[in-house]
């Protein structure tokens, strides 16, 4: 239905088919024209206002409630029939298209610097090494039964002899045997010598008598503290033989200085030299002056000729109270030459330390001053 206002200001009734056509008010009479739609309702309306110069509210109202007849009551939009073209609808999901792909796009950007940094935490951090699995303490030398002993230079096996050495070295060496025990072993006859220390000599089992001899010129001697007034002490007696052991370090066998072929020689003489089968023996005359074992070892070689198992070693002398301030020095001596002298207090008795010759072990004596 539409409905508008005559002139008279009274409602009309008209059908919708009549839009545009011409009916007669019932109220007055007057022919009105049906108008087409709300703007023609309004033209009309503002129509009326401009013949008549009155505002009429009633037909403002009763123009208000035919616009609103015809749109179905409500202001609302029309409903957009389903398949026609939505513009907002495509800009709507055209933009949320595009957030997708910046979401994505981010994304994988921090997703390959993530990447990077993993891979250059890898290579810079250095893999772990693995864990050793728990193992005994290390030790120096063979098992703990026993060690290398001397290893330079190296003794042949299944022979036998006794290796001979000394400090300074480079001393001549007089070996004499059990039955030819007449007389001095310097001017026996018989004796067999050997030049030079540091050396091995092969001899049948049983014993003998070792000399050691070092002329009192050698130069490593006249570096000794004391020894240049000693050696004056010397060469005044002439040719009487003269009893020095009371200035160098005791080891069971006495130190005599003696004038052999008119050259005055510092001697040490070991008696009772056992040589078992396919066995060495050895001899270490140290000619050394009596100083703490510290102060020794600037006249001992450097090199390690001697090879044991320190854990042993270091046991064995904890066991003859060497303290532990000494202990390593006392092995450091032992490796260079398998021999040493050693007190801690000058109250008690020297001990001599020795390192067999083929098993490493440790040989200790109380020596007799």
């Amino acid at each position: 239905m539409i409905e508008f206002k005559g002139q008279c200001g009274h409602s009309i009734r008209a059908r919708d088919e009549d839009a545009g056509k011409t009916v007669r008010c019932s109220y007055c009479g007057r022919e009105c024209q049906v108008p087409e739609g709300e703007d023609d309702a309004f033209d009309s309306l503002f129509g009326d206002v401009e013949k008549t110069g009155v505002f009429d509210p009633a037909a403002t109202k009763a123009g208000a409630a035919q616009r609103r007849s015809r749109s179905g009551g409500s202001r609302s939009k029309p409903r957009r029939k389903s398949g026609d073209f939505d513009p907002f609808a495509v800009v709507v999901k055209m933009g949320a298209v595009a957030v997708v792909i910046i979401v994505i796009a981010i994304g994988w950007t921090y997703g390959q610097k993530g990447v990077a940094y993993v891979k250059n935490q890898l290579q810079s951090t250095p893999t772990p090494a693995p864990t050793p699995k728990p193992t005994s303490a290390p030790r120096s030398g063979d098992s703990r039964s026993g060690g290398s002993g001397l290893v330079a230079p190296k003794l042949p096996t299944g022979q036998s002899g006794i290796y001979v050495c000394s400090v300074p070295p480079d001393a001549m060496v007089y070996l004499l045997s059990e039955k030819d025990v007449k007389g001095s072993i310097l001017t026996n006859e018989s004796a067999d010598i050997k030049r030079k220390t540091n050396a091995q000599v092969t001899v049948n089992p049983g014993r003998y008598r070792v000399a050691v001899a070092l002329p009192v010129s050698t130069r490593e001697l006249m570096g000794q503290p004391g020894y240049r007034k000693l050696r004056h002490d010397i060469e005044d007696r002439l040719s009487k033989p003269a009893d020095v052991s009371g200035f160098f370090l005791p080891d069971g066998s006495a130190v005599e200085a003696r004038l052999i072929r008119d050259e005055w020689y510092l001697v040490r003489t070991y008696e009772d030299v056992v040589v078992f089968k396919n066995e060495w023996s050895g001899v270490t005359a140290l000619f050394l002056p009596r100083l703490d074992v510290r102060q020794l070892l600037d006249f001992l070689p450097t090199r390690s000729s001697y090879s044991f198992n320190t854990i042993d070693i270091k046991e064995e002398l904890g066991f003859y109270d060497v303290p532990s301030t000494d202990q390593d020095l006392v092995m450091s001596a032992l490796r260079r030459v398998g021999k040493i002298v050693y007190r801690k207090d000058a109250r008690l008795p020297y001990q001599e330390f020795t390192i067999r010759l083929s098993k490493g072990t440790l040989k200790r004596t109380v020596v007799k001053d």
